[in-house]
């Protein structure tokens, strides 16, 4: 790869250039690689004769995001990822360790959330995610699943927003606060805002909330005494 840029660049050149033309050649071998090896396992090109476990190039797909920048390899694991998910996700088991571990560094460099395909991407593996937790076809850890969607928060979409709070009620009578923070107080979307309230509201009528925490009340004071400051009616309709 040396000689062949060297020779490419045919004019005195210092170190750096060398070492920038050898860097911007690995990364097209890299992700010609990634889509390669992913298209013929999982991809619509898939090779029925290629026997490799999915577990083992999701590896290879997770060394390459821990010590790579460049842009498009990472969007090329993702993709190639997003490809796996949506045919295969019903069939993943202890894949998921491997697919969450990818998704963690990646939203992690904040770099990548500034990057609206990486981010619509992992928006989609989210959403495929939810739905086959919904649909109880999803095999992974959950404590995991509940914690990449907190790690990316902040850019989830209205649905996968929607799953979340749907995710984080099992624990609501321990996190009373941080369940209106999170999806009443901090959040814009008048859809999620009602569905946590209308929650919310059910669990006062069924007296969950209030035989087992004395402060909920003292909570809805403090967060709910102007509501008309989330401008929206339905959203004031609902907290008052």
């Amino acid at each position: 790869v040396r000689t062949e840029c060297e020779r490419k660049l045919n004019i005195e050149h210092t170190e750096e250039q060398v070492q920038e033309a050898i860097d911007q050649a690995k990364d097209k071998i890299i992700r010609g690689a990634i889509f390669f090896a992913g298209m013929g396992s999982w991809g619509s090109e898939k090779i029925e004769s290629i026997s490799v476990p999915y577990s083992i190039i999701l590896d290879s797909l997770l060394r390459i995001v821990q010590t790579c920048s460049n842009m498009k390899v990472l969007y090329e694991c993702l993709q190639s990822m997003r490809r796996l998910v949506h045919k295969y996700g019903d069939s993943l088991e202890l894949e998921w360790i491997s697919i969450f571990q990818i998704v963690r560094e990646l939203i992690s460099s904040e770099k990548i959330t500034t990057h609206k395909s990486i981010k619509e991407i992992i928006n989609y593996i989210l959403t495929k995610t939810a739905s086959l937790h919904q649909t109880t076809k999803f095999f992974g850890p959950e404590e995991e699943l509940k914690g990449i969607f907190e790690l990316f928060r902040e850019h989830l979409t209205e649905k996968n927003m929607l799953f979340w709070a749907q995710l984080r009620e099992g624990e609501f009578r321990y996190e009373v606060e941080s369940f209106i923070q999170d999806f009443i107080v901090g959040e814009s979307r008048s859809s999620v805002r009602i569905h946590a309230l209308a929650f919310i509201e059910k669990q006062i009528s069924d007296s969950i909330v209030l035989s087992d925490l004395e402060e909920f009340e003292d909570m809805v004071l403090r967060y709910f005494t102007n509501p008309f400051d989330y401008f929206d009616v339905e959203v004031v309709s609902k907290m008052t």
